[in-house]
């Protein structure tokens, strides 16, 4: 046996095994693909069809990709076959001139000397680049005489070979559906890299150069039937026809052509072939990729002429639509924990960690993540529907460089948006983005942004539904159909559900509805790699009204289980000091205009920590007016540190302050204009939340006076009434207050010096 053999030399070598003598007419489909672990799983695939009536040097022309592919560490594959066709689908394989077998698990040197001595020793061995248990994965050839352009027959041995020797049964039969099997089915190309989860290898190839040989089929056939028992001994049964004829519904060898009559023409049997293959989807024999591969294999070869690629994708996606309407969403194959055999150590932090930390992308800085799920929660009239429209047209039309603003942070990134309303109907959705957009900039936006009223189109629908036979939750039907739609729209970025709860299959205040609700809702972010942001309201409001970030909090509709199912949830409320607010900026005091902006809840530190004020303008969306609140720029610390100041100074000076309530002479609100500015339009309400949270922090403290038991005298822990044992003698009232321009804040010592 040779050495290994890597680069283009092994490159070269494997090619003359596959393909013998290259002939001058047909395809060689070649195939650069991001590997599992990699930041191209899933994003690469790249088919490259090389026409053998127009290229000299084949060969050359491989390598060309090969190389260019490993350069990024993609992996490259071949399909061992000629197409006639540049498709790389079952349908188009016309010749094979090699068998190869798959050995990717178990005993694989076991398996190796099996099929060595049965059939006789590999031409090549190619060594793929995995390994299981110290032993290196491989795939085995025997070069072909003469090509075999039997492809059923060929297959049917394929899977012989497969089946006893212990290898990948991917290389197997077919079904009903499709006679030819996994004809197509690529293998990894010696020469090229073997790069899961970022570890690089060679793929090698070992050849006897002075002992290779060519087999006849039949020769091979026959070594490989008799055989009655697998590798490890046990028995296997002989392989069943690959197809039936009488099973079909449809005969996918028919040709059909433009012009046809009413039961033969292109759109008819489209649609039956399109049926058929979908119905094996839901037999779970094949992927829904995979079924789609395959019908638009049949309508090259068979429909005459063919569609162009927009309309027969425009049949497809219609078709299917029909069919999942009827019969429920499809199944979901079931994905693998760890793939090809490989243990959690392929999880290893040393593994994916140890590169530059990754930042965390926004659509909106600080406010809305890109490719995560989101809760907007606000009460009643504050106007979600209005925020996420103009969320939307400024998303779906914005271009780098632009500066646009959402609640008074910056929009950075742009794409397709799709809202899903359930309670608004076109026309007033219409009415709405003609008050909030009057520079038209959804048109600027045009196909991507995407406004879809559900009382339009058969009503609001739940995301989720139970199975009566298991009692598992999984997507309804008409999510599965509207997660199919989206799964079409370019560089999807976000998603809008307005309201959640319309769109819940159960109660709001079970959490285990809740957890199986975004579950599903969520495939958006998972599958398709947008943001999702939810809206949804507050309970009913008592008589206390919401007055700070964790006031809003508790205010959540539903289980507690809700926040905590969202990565970051945003709640806006009604602002209840909004007299003196509105006042400040010059503005007459009217209820229902001016609203508080938080993130009440989030899992990550770069999200807005604050509060932000919000004014309805006469659209009846809500803008950023952060600015202009002269309350909101002042800042908690800074209030404290002014009102512990003035406590202070009114104490030494014999006036101190009570904690009684609004209408107590001395108390706070009753001599507010001894106060310093920042503190003089604070209401009594809130003079009682700055003084309880004061004195919890024992910022201040309270005492009595001389004669009297009653602890209702504010002073500073070390002043002259908190360390008068005997009780101080007081003057109750207002006093001459110092001049407090003398004074200034400091921010970082968070004091008034």
């Amino acid at each position: 046996m040779s050495d290994l053999i890597i680069g283009r030399d092994a490159l070269k070598l494997h090619l003359q095994v596959i393909f013998g003598k290259i002939p001058k007419y047909g395809y060689i489909n070649v195939r650069g693909i991001g590997e599992k672990g990699t930041d191209g799983e899933g994003e690469f695939r790249e088919d490259k069809f090389i026409d053998l009536s127009d290229c000299s040097d084949p060969i050359s022309e491989v390598w060309r990709h090969v190389e260019r592919w490993s350069e990024f560490n993609r992996a490259s594959f071949v399909v061992p076959a000629i197409l006639s066709q540049p498709r790389g689908t079952s349908e188009n394989v016309s010749e094979f001139r090699s068998i190869v077998v798959d050995l990717d698990s178990g005993d694989i040197d076991a398996k190796h000397a099996f099929l060595g001595k049965t059939i006789g020793e590999p031409t090549a061995v190619v060594l793929s680049g995995g390994e299981i248990e110290g032993m290196r994965k491989r795939h085995l050839w025997w070069s072909l005489m003469d090509p075999c352009k039997d492809i059923e027959g060929y297959i049917k041995l394929r899977d012989e070979v497969a089946k006893k020797g212990g290898g990948d049964m991917q290389f197997g039969l077919g079904v009903e559906g499709n006679p030819f099997g996994r004809a197509h089915q690529p293998v990894r190309l010696a020469g090229s890299t073997h790069g899961k989860n970022n570890v690089i290898k060679q793929v090698a190839i070992k050849v006897d150069t002075t002992n290779a040989q060519a087999y006849g089929f039949d020769r091979i056939r026959e070594r490989i039937i008799v055989q009655h028992a697998a590798f490890d001994g046990s028995t296997v049964s002989a392989s069943e026809p690959i197809f039936r004829a009488e099973k079909a519904q449809v005969d996918l060898s028919e040709k059909v052509y433009e012009g046809g009559d009413d039961e033969k023409n292109r759109f008819s049997q489209f649609s039956r072939v399109c049926g058929f293959y979908i119905s094996t989807v839901r037999r779970g024999e094949k992927t829904l990729e995979e079924a789609k591969e395959a019908l638009f294999g049949w309508m090259e070869v068979n429909m005459v002429p063919p569609w162009p690629l927009q309309r027969a994708e425009r049949e497809w996606h219609a078709v299917l639509s029909r069919d999942m309407a009827n019969h429920g969403p499809m199944p979901e194959p079931v994905k693998p924990m760890i793939a090809d055999g490989d243990g959690l150590e392929v999880w290893a932090a040393h593994r994916w960690s140890m590169s530059e930390k990754p930042k965390r992308r926004f659509l909106v800085d600080n406010l809305i993540l890109a490719g995560k799920h989101q809760l907007l929660v606000a009460e009643g009239g504050a106007g979600k529907t209005f925020l996420m429209l103009d969320l939307a047209i400024k998303v779906a039309s914005y271009e780098p460089g632009e500066k646009l603003e959402w609640c008074g942070s910056r929009v950075s990134e742009g794409g397709t948006v799709v809202i899903l309303t359930t309670e608004d109907d076109k026309d007033e959705l219409h009415i709405r983005l003609h008050d909030i957009d009057p520079g038209n900039r959804r048109e600027s936006a045009g196909d991507k942004l995407i406004i879809f009223p559900t009382i339009n189109s058969g009503g609001a629908f739940a995301i989720t539904e139970v199975d009566a036979r298991t009692g598992e939750a999984k997507p309804s039907r008409r999510w599965a159909e509207f997660m199919a739609l989206l799964r079409r729209l370019p560089d999807l970025k976000l998603v809008v559900v307005d309201t959640l709860n319309s769109t819940l299959h159960g109660e709001e205040n079970s959490a285990t509805v809740i957890n199986e609700f975004v579950r599903v809702a969520s495939q958006v972010c998972g599958d398709l790699g947008a943001a999702l942001v939810l809206t949804h309201h507050i309970r009913k409001q008592g008589d206390e009204p919401i007055r700070g970030v964790e006031d809003m909090k508790s205010s959540i509709r539903g289980s507690s289980a809700l926040p905590a199912a969202f990565r970051a949830v945003i709640g806006i409320w009604h602002c209840s000091d909004y007299d003196r607010r509105l006042t400040a900026m010059g503005l007459p005091p009217k209820r229902g205009l001016l609203w508080k902006m938080a993130v009440v809840k989030a899992n990550n530190p770069e999200m807005f920590d604050g509060e932000r004020t919000l004014l309805r303008s006469d659209s009846g969306l809500l803008l950023d007016v952060s600015d202009r609140d002269q309350f909101s720029v002042v800042n908690m610390g800074e209030r404290h540190a002014w009102l512990v100041l003035a406590i202070e100074q009114a104490a030494f000076n014999g006036h101190p302050y009570s904690i009684e309530g609004k209408n107590a002479k001395s108390g706070l609100y009753r001599r507010r204009a001894e106060l310093p500015q920042v503190l003089r339009q604070v209401g009594p309400g809130e003079f009682q939340h700055l003084v309880d949270d004061m004195l919890s922090r024992n910022l201040v403290v309270s005492a009595s006076a001389q004669g009297g038991k009653e602890k209702k005298w504010l002073d500073i822990p070390t002043g002259p009434i908190a360390r008068d044992t005997e009780g101080a003698h007081l003057t109750s009232g207002a006093y001459r207050p110092p001049n407090w321009d003398q004074w200034e804040y400091d921010p970082v010592m968070n004091v008034c010096i």
